[in-house]
């Protein structure tokens, strides 16, 4: 490799035409790595603010629903207050991790989202129907209400709470995978600015060696040459 530019170029010049090659280098990897970096960070950073959150409240919302079956159920075997309040107390937090999760969702879960609310919405008035029964200490037609209307809703509610899970998982793996396809490329990037640095001081060492050492060879000859008479 020739690191001469032109017969006429100074060492001093070459080796500043070199040295600002590496910089150049080593400041274009710098950036790059930089902007890969704060990408990557503000992916995971999404993750634990939203993505991870959304996921866990989903699981809590298939929790409420099973819960919320289960009281209704209990009540009807035995109408006690604990059972009432426990009923309440999931019928609660079903409604709060509704609201929570439809204020985060992406446009892909609008539409199992709205559906999981019209099923929930149903639920209610047939839980409505339910305690009505109870109290008029009807057991045949709250049981029937129970096992024909509002256990046919939660299994949809839940098959929706599912989907929607499924598709968070989803969104979840393909961010995990573009982080690590932005990991690897910085990566790969850093293998060759140095492997390209490293040759180019190579050169520059071959160069400086040869400049160096190329002048005492011919002093050598010269000297040797007087020796003899030359």
């Amino acid at each position: 490799l020739d690191m001469g530019f032109g017969t006429n170029m100074k060492l001093g010049a070459k080796l500043n035409v070199a040295f600002a090659v590496i910089i150049f280098f080593l400041v274009i990897t710098g950036v790059f790595i930089y902007l890969n970096a704060e990408s990557v960070k503000e992916n995971q950073q999404y993750l634990m603010d939203h993505k991870i959150e959304e996921i866990q409240t989903v699981e809590r919302l298939q929790i409420n629903i099973a819960f919320q079956e289960s009281y209704a159920r209990a009540i009807i075997s035995d109408d006690a207050a604990v059972n009432r309040e426990k009923l309440n107390e999931y019928a609660m937090k079903l409604d709060e991790n509704i609201n929570k999760l439809e204020d985060s969702l992406d446009q892909s879960m609008k539409q199992p989202m709205e559906d999981l609310k019209a099923l929930h919405n149903e639920f209610d008035e047939q839980l409505e129907l339910l305690l009505q029964a109870v109290d008029r200490d009807t057991v045949i037609e709250a049981q029937s209400i129970l096992e024909i209307d509002m256990l046919n809703r939660s299994e949809q509610m839940i098959a929706l709470a599912l989907e929607l899970e499924g598709i968070q998982q989803a969104g979840l793996k393909e961010i995990q995978e573009n982080d690590n396809a932005k990991i690897n490329l910085m990566i790969r990037t850093i293998i060759i600015m140095v492997g390209l640095s490293i040759i180019i001081c190579i050169v520059i060492m071959v160069k400086i060696g040869s400049i160096i050492v190329k002048p005492i060879v011919s002093m050598t000859e010269s000297a040797q040459a007087i020796a003899k008479g030359d």
